[in-house]
């Protein structure tokens, strides 16, 4: 069976939650040989890349892990893009998990749509107290279509053929920024932005400092 959809994941010390979100995967209601995930580790001093490379020896899904030093996400969404098999990327961050249909609804969503290039899923809504929750529980109102600001990766689907096409992330962007730099190129060569009700969940800081 091909594998029709990459899950991304680039990490960098993500040790406290990395394992919930592999489960959120591991979890789909989506058939695992049609899945593949990646994982990049870009320089992380605590546990994450044991961890990754434990799933890998005994995981299911087909798994590949690449480890760099710390070279930003640019390089390291671009290893994603590199050495996907599937015709869509998810991304995930290491912080985060998906809703136990969140892939079968992206990518259901990208068959029927084949201008799209991207589409964001929702954040889920999560009982915190956190004000960092609240505010980007709010966001999940705010997406206009074709807005690259409030797309980015994390819990968005991107149709392999499109981000090939603009020859991936900028490398030299770094911090952050590098999803929007791609999304505008990708928007300019006429692929279009849209949303999706499949759902993500975040962890949220402690405090605004941390």
């Amino acid at each position: 069976m091909t594998v029709l959809v990459t899950i991304g994941i680039c990490v960098r010390n993500c040790e406290k939650f990395i394992e919930d979100a592999i489960k959120s995967v591991v979890n789909q209601d989506f058939p695992k040989k049609k899945m593949e995930m990646i994982f990049v580790d870009d320089g992380s001093a605590d546990r994450t890349l044991e961890i990754i490379k434990d799933f890998a020896s005994k995981a299911e899904i087909k798994t590949k892990a690449f480890h760099q030093g710390r070279q930003g996400l640019g390089v390291a969404r671009n290893v994603v893009v590199k050495n996907a098999g599937g015709q869509y990327i998810i991304w995930l961050d290491g912080d985060m998990k998906l809703s136990r249909n969140h892939i079968r609804k992206q990518v259901e969503y990208m068959e029927l749509n084949p201008r799209v290039g991207v589409a964001k899923a929702r954040y889920g809504f999560v009982k915190s107290k956190k004000l960092a929750a609240v505010l980007e529980n709010s966001r999940a109102f705010d997406l206009r279509p074709n807005d690259p600001k409030l797309v980015g990766t994390g819990g968005s689907i991107y149709r392999v053929e499109a981000i090939r096409e603009v020859d991936g992330f900028d490398e030299n962007i770094k911090g952050a920024g590098e999803d929007i730099d791609a999304l505008i190129r990708m928007l300019k060569n006429g692929w279009l932005f849209s949303r999706t009700d499949a759902e993500f969940y975040e962890e949220f800081k402690e405090t605004w400092s941390s």
